[in-house]
Formats: structure tokens, C-alpha cells, sequence
């Protein structure tokens, strides 16, 4: 695992079968980024913008994602595990192919729900 800061992903585009552990991307801007088959370990993405960016074969443990921008992302085969989703609103989300899953997580004013 490589602990990460927001600075080491300012530039890079796209990652693959990448191992994230403890990044603090608090108030960061991640959007449009490629992630495919990563994994996020005790990261804080609250109130970052991680609009427009896909995370396909993702895992999510221990993570903070509250009130992060997510509109447009896709979440596919994505996994969030014991992670703190607070104020998103998935249904602004990219909804082709859209399956997150959730075990064991903090899900407080979260939107599904087109109605």
C-alpha cells in the first residue's frame, strides 16, 4: 500500500490495480480520473470533487466520502466498506451500469431516489 496525497494525483489521469492508503483528499479536485480495479484503505474524500470520474472494479474501506461531488461519476462493481457516505446524491451519478455495493457503512442523507 502507498499512502497518498492529494498532489501525487493531480496530474495522472488514469490508475489500474492501484493501492491508496490513507490519502487525504479533503476539498480536492479528482474529477474526470480513471480508476479501475484500485483500492481506497482509510482515505478522506469529503468534499472533494470527484465529478465525472469512474471508478469500475473499485474497493473502498474505512473511506470518507462525505459530501463529496459525485455527479456524473460511475460506480461500477464498486465496493464501500464500513465507509462514511454522508449528503451524496447518487442519482446525479452516471446511472449506466451503475452498482455500488455497501456493507457495514454510515449512509446519512443520501439521495436514491428519483421521486
Amino acid at each position: 500500500m502507498v499512502e497518498c496525497r492529494m498532489a501525487e494525483l493531480s496530474d495522472q489521469l488514469e490508475y489500474a490495480s492501484e493501492n491508496f492508503e490513507g490519502g487525504d483528499f479533503r476539498n480536492g479536485r479528482l474529477s474526470r480520473r480513471e480508476f479501475l480495479a484500485c483500492r481506497f484503505d482509510a482515505c478522506d474524500f469529503s468534499e472533494a470533487d470527484i465529478s465525472f470520474s469512474r471508478f469500475e472494479d473499485c474497493s473502498f474501506s474505512g473511506c470518507n466520502l462525505s459530501n463529496a461531488s459525485i455527479a456524473g461519476s460511475r460506480f461500477v462493481h464498486a465496493e464501500f466498506v464500513q465507509c462514511k457516505l454522508v449528503g451524496l446524491d447518487f442519482v446525479k451519478c452516471d446511472q449506466l451500469l451503475f452498482d455500488p455495493s455497501f456493507v457495514s457503512c454510515r449512509l446519512m442523507n443520501c439521495n436514491f431516489s428519483v421521486l
